[in-house]
């Protein structure tokens, strides 16, 4: 199985079909390479956006269609197989970190995961017009990327990206519940997880806390999020967890202290450990990178 994220795009794919790379974004025009490299593990989020032909695959085992003006969205760790595109089939490609994604959706996030995890949607055929202004959106972005030393450059493609993905989730957004699927208890245990984890504040980073308020084992809650969605309970809170010391650390002028004391860390030495374990940096110094940014 080849491991394809956003550093090792460039391995697979021919570099003139690369339009745009960095450590949290890339920009791709075909998925001719792919095709060839037989089972995949995409470890990034994905927007496809499909303009003429179709493509076919497996998708954790199941088979999916894409045709002419669909998109598709997609969470990091999807496992692909069987890739097989029509003689026409043209398409744009978008791969963004966990990191970006959250940081421009923020509280919207969860249109993103439940439409993904729960209602298992990711694939949405929009009339002309609307493909039209996804064609425009990734043509704007990409001529804004490739527009040099431009002043507030990378504010401008984060604004742009930002837009595209509210269209997507407007799309994700079902107005209806009624006409959604039938939840299954494990699919209704991980919206409550979600529910619970994205409305605490301090969040509590221990699985037990989370399995004591729904009455079940932590065992038992790490299984489900597993099953549902590709990623235990304790890699969502953590996801969480860092959600929060990245907006506190870049948006407020709150002390490191101050930061620790807020999400419940036992003390400022603990913190810091944290952050350098999931930041790579000290606090301060991760701190001076997002205000760099």
């Amino acid at each position: 199985m080849k491991h394809i994220s956003i550093n090792t795009v460039p391995n697979y794919c021919n570099e003139e079909l690369i339009k745009y790379i960095d450590e949290d974004l890339v920009i791709v025009d075909s998925l001719r390479d792919i095709q060839k490299l037989g089972t995949l593990r995409v470890e990034m989020n994905i927007i496809l956006m499909c303009t003429k032909g179709r493509c076919q695959a497996d998708i954790f085992g199941t088979t999916k269609e894409i045709r002419a003006n669909d998109v598709v969205a997609h969470s990091s760790s999807l496992i692909a197989d069987n890739l097989l595109l029509s003689p026409d089939f043209e398409c744009r490609i978008m791969g963004l970190s966990d990191r970006l994604l959250k940081g421009l959706l923020n509280a919207n996030i969860e249109i993103w995961n439940r439409a993904i995890y729960i209602d298992k949607r990711n694939i949405f055929h929009l009339d002309d017009d609307k493909i039209k202004l996804c064609s425009a959106y990734f043509y704007l972005i990409g001529l804004k990327i490739n527009e040099k030393d431009t002043p507030f450059r990378k504010k401008i493609v984060q604004s742009l990206l930002q837009s595209a993905l509210y269209e997507i989730c407007a799309l994700m957004q079902n107005p209806s519940r009624e006409t959604s699927p039938a939840m299954s208890q494990k699919e209704l245990l991980f919206e409550r997880f979600i529910q619970e984890l994205s409305g605490t504040m301090p969040k509590p980073r221990s699985v037990q806390h989370y399995g004591d308020h729904l009455f079940v084992t932590p065992k038992y809650l790490s299984a489900v999020c597993k099953s549902v969605s590709g990623r235990t309970a304790s890699e969502w809170i953590n996801e969480y967890v860092e959600d929060d010391i990245r907006f506190l650390l870049k948006s407020s002028d709150k002390s490191i202290k101050e930061i620790a004391e807020m999400l419940e860390f036992p003390s400022i030495s603990f913190f810091g450990k944290y952050v350098r374990a999931h930041f790579g940096a000290s606090p301060k110094r991760f701190r001076d990178q997002l205000k760099n940014n």
